[in-house]
């Protein structure tokens, strides 16, 4: 492994539990409020650490996370590799059309219901 290719997944997995965190904060404002968020700030008060939320937005009347893919093709590369290995990512932010995240997407979207 090259540094730039562990930095690439360490940036990748990042991105993967920042999502998956705000998908649990997600369910407990739901668990408390009997609906679902539809913006990112409505997570902070559920969350250990607040994660930027400008990288990050609930879509779909909050059906879906997306974060707006980075720029660095190795982490796109690693992004691609976490949704083959079954890691619920896609490239849009559809149910009906659910396409795993592949590499040149603009955006990556996890599903939060």
């Amino acid at each position: 492994l090259s540094t730039g290719s562990a930095t690439a997944k360490a940036e990748a997995t990042k991105i993967v539990s920042d999502m998956r965190n705000m998908k649990a904060a997600a369910v407990m404002v739901y668990s408390d409020a009997n609906e679902w968020p539809t913006a990112t700030a409505s997570l902070d008060a559920y969350l250990d650490q607040i994660i930027k939320s400008a990288d990050y937005k609930l879509v779909n009347s909050g059906d879906f996370i997306e974060r707006t893919t980075p720029t660095d093709t190795k982490v796109q590369e690693a992004l691609a590799k976490l949704a083959d290995s079954g890691v619920p990512l896609f490239k849009t932010a559809s149910k009906a059309a659910a396409e795993k995240y592949v590499v040149g997407t603009t955006a990556v979207f996890m599903p939060v219901k």
